[in-house]
């Protein structure tokens, strides 16, 4: 019987030493493969941790799964794919915000419709450095002194109404046109 079996094996008190058997024996593989499929290192990182956040909230999909490791690469190729699209989407975003605001409106209206429609400006620096630049979320977190996660959820927020501002200014323009 595996090290890992085992410790299922002998109670539910054992989980978080299957988690930590499996942390220490597969997350070196498992960032390495994720910087293999383009990630950076921080972002690798990332997402190994990610994959294992997804295990603390399902373990019997893992305590089910026959190999272990085979469970892991999916969920971690799965959360790879998700930021990829995201990334790609939150640059379609920036291009379009450019395309939108540059040369039909003054610098000051820009600046009024993007804040006064609830964007912080700080988030939208955040936004504009993880995504423009490739600063990490480590990285911005430690500037401006939150969380990884917390960093996360701001530049996801800001996303969000990014997209509800140039939906609502795509479909004036074509009012404006007919």
């Amino acid at each position: 019987m595996r090290r890992e079996d085992k410790a299922v094996a002998s109670g539910s008190g054992d989980m978080e030493e299957l988690l930590s058997s499996l942390f220490l024996k597969h997350y070196d593989y498992l960032r390495d493969l994720a910087r293999y499929f383009g990630c950076s290192r921080d972002l690798a990182e990332d997402m190994v941790q990610e994959t294992f956040e997804i295990v603390l909230r399902q373990p019997d999909k893992l305590l089910n799964s026959e190999n272990k490791l085979a469970w892991l690469v999916g969920i971690l190729k799965n959360r790879i794919g998700y930021a990829k699209r995201s990334t790609l989407y939150a640059e379609q975003l920036l291009r379009r915000l450019q395309q939108v605001y540059v040369g039909e409106y003054s610098d000051e209206l820009k600046l009024t419709t993007l804040y006064g429609n609830g964007i912080d400006p700080g988030d939208l620096e955040l936004l504009i450095r993880f995504y423009a630049e490739g600063w990490s979320h480590a990285e911005l977190a430690k500037e401006k002194g939150i969380s990884p996660a917390n960093c996360r959820k701001r530049i996801q927020r800001t996303k969000e109404k990014l997209r509800e501002l140039l939906e609502e200014n795509t479909s004036q323009k074509r009012d404006r046109k007919k």
